[in-house]
């Protein structure tokens, strides 16, 4: 079952991962959403780094933020991605 608190609590300047358990928790979401294969090939990661993050084991934190920065989507709070849609345009054509 999906934590959904830590995933949205988690931010690209501010990571909110506590323990193994909520980046297990981040992992198994991200490959539920996509492939482990996809994960793999873009991330630029070893299986063995996967299987490691889902079953609550340390892995070294280049391999982490590697796939960290592959999702950024995921480690932004949900505030954060609407706010473009409260942006007013102030200018004025002459």
């Amino acid at each position: 079952m999906m934590n959904k608190p830590v995933i949205n609590s988690v931010s690209m300047q501010d990571v909110n991962i506590q323990n193994l358990n909520d980046a297990s928790d981040v992992i198994k979401y991200l490959i539920k959403t996509h492939s482990r294969e996809e994960i793999i090939k873009n991330a630029g990661v070893d299986k063995n780094v996967l299987y490691r993050l889902e079953h609550n084991q340390n892995v070294t934190l280049e391999n982490f933020l590697k796939i960290k920065r592959c999702y950024p989507e995921i480690f932004l709070p949900d505030n954060y991605k609407n706010r473009t849609k409260n942006i007013c345009c102030l200018f004025s054509f002459v």
